[in-house]
């Protein structure tokens, strides 16, 4: 039995990235017993990230490994030109978000 996002038991915010990385580890797991139940991965929680956009170049973020909040040029990086919708756009098909 696999389990991910908000019904997990992993002491960590519940966020659709967090449940992203859950996928991505369940997905190696069931490939691993698919094919004769050789060893399985484990989940590593992140540490804390926040990013909030404010317009596609405005923003803040708390990032791992960083002291001091982003500002705006780093937060339109990661999440402010498309709210990461690009990611998702061969998933489903879709061709890419206008910029």
């Amino acid at each position: 039995m696999f389990a991910l996002g908000d019904i997990t038991a992993i002491r960590e915010p519940k966020m659709a990235a967090r449940a992203l990385r859950h996928a991505d580890v369940i997905a190696a797991n069931i490939r691993a017993v698919i094919a004769g139940g050789g060893d399985m991965t484990s989940y590593e929680p992140i540490p804390p990230v926040l990013l909030i956009p404010l317009g596609p170049e405005g923003g803040a973020s708390q990032l791992p490994g960083m002291d001091d909040i982003a500002g705006p040029d780093v937060t339109s990086q990661y999440k402010g030109r498309d709210l990461l919708v690009d990611r998702f756009a061969d998933t489903f098909g879709l061709t890419q978000a206008r910029a």
